[in-house]
């Protein structure tokens, strides 16, 4: 019950932080939004439709994302590729997935180093590239 009776809207555009003790939930709120887990009853609507039990792919594709605490970054290629990677599940070509992987990564400033390798990047830099 770790979710029982939540209310809750996001703005878009706004930055909303959770804060609570251990196992007040945080994680599994996260996860019921993000589709790896399934809510007894309820709905998680997102840009007014219902996103309740979709698949973490399908969440995805709607443009919702989740990070985990530790990051897996792809070390041994650029983090333009990284990104490039992920835009897949939206874009239609190569061409289209590395222009908004360039966009992503210039909105998180770290255009500059779109051809740094994953594994030079600092905790807090995987942390943004994620």
């Amino acid at each position: 019950m770790a979710a029982h009776d939540l209310d809750m809207t996001v703005n878009e555009g706004e930055m909303l932080g959770l804060i609570g003790p251990n196992g007040a939930g945080k994680t599994t709120l996260f996860n019921m939004v993000a589709g790896y887990y399934r809510t007894d009853k309820g709905q998680v609507i997102f840009q007014n439709h219902d996103i309740t039990g979709l698949r973490p792919y399908e969440v995805c594709r709607r443009g919702i994302g989740r990070t985990f605490e530790t990051t897996k970054p792809f070390l041994d290629i650029s983090i333009l590729e990284n990104v490039v990677i992920g835009g897949f599940m939206q874009a239609h070509s190569t061409a289209e997935a590395r222009r908004a992987a360039q966009n992503a990564l210039d909105i998180l400033e770290l255009g500059d180093r779109a051809e740094t390798l994953g594994s030079e990047l600092t905790v807090p830099d995987r942390k943004r590239l994620e």
